[in-house]
């Protein structure tokens, strides 16, 4: 399983950030035009360009050579070689992409901040709400976001979003925690979730080596 995120992405739309759009489909240029915030824009743009360097890096083919397609719940799809899975996701100005070969994955990343805890009951199950609240105050916190990103990850995996089942869902049962690799950097909470998990390389990008892989000094 190999993980590519980047922690920090500029609030700023560079003359390079436009030279980049050549590498990523028509589709996703037509995406990111339809942003209006630059931050929208960039992390739309970053997420795919990220995502083609793992699957080139993992895949060994040339990032020219990626072709992708949507399936009907408009999730993207890798054709080229189709036993790759992987899963991206962008909060606040930072990025994850996930990718595994011949299983399913989920990724998901949140900024953190002071957490809704009164939605809790909608989301979590009761053992996950009394793991939260059986800490110190700013220990909820990274609880909150612990329990909330391995939720989101687990449900990408199963290529679903959070529904009214998610408080049946306990991320703290052991048979489904050994899914989930979990950590906090730079104000982030990042989670992956599939059955290699264990096999994970983790590698963290800056814009600068982004641009640098696509567009060489």
């Amino acid at each position: 399983m190999l993980v590519l995120y980047l922690s920090t992405i500029s609030l700023e739309w560079k003359n390079i950030d436009s030279d980049l759009m050549q590498f990523v489909s028509k589709e996703r240029r037509k995406k990111i035009n339809q942003y209006f915030h630059v931050l929208d824009k960039k992390l739309s743009l970053y997420s795919a360009l990220i995502t083609r360097i793992g699957l080139s890096t993992i895949s060994g083919l040339k990032h020219t050579e990626l072709y992708f397609s949507y399936s009907q719940n408009h999730k993207p799809l890798f054709l080229s070689k189709p036993k790759y899975d992987f899963s991206i996701s962008h909060s606040n100005g930072s990025i994850i992409s996930c990718i595994s070969a011949n299983s399913p994955v989920g990724a998901d990343v949140e900024k953190i901040s002071y957490p809704p805890f009164d939605i809790m009951d909608l989301i979590f199950s009761q053992p996950e709400i009394q793991y939260i609240n059986n800490a110190s105050d700013v220990e909820r916190i990274f609880r909150f976001y612990k329990i909330w990103t391995q939720k989101e990850a687990y449900y990408k995996m199963l290529r679903i979003g959070l529904t009214g089942t998610a408080t049946q869902c306990n991320s703290l049962n052991p048979d489904l925690s050994k899914l989930f690799y979990t950590w906090q950097e730079d104000h982030y909470m990042y989670c992956i979730c599939g059955k290699n998990v264990s096999e994970r390389s983790l590698i963290k990008l800056s814009e600068t080596e982004v641009q640098n892989y696509f567009i060489p000094i």
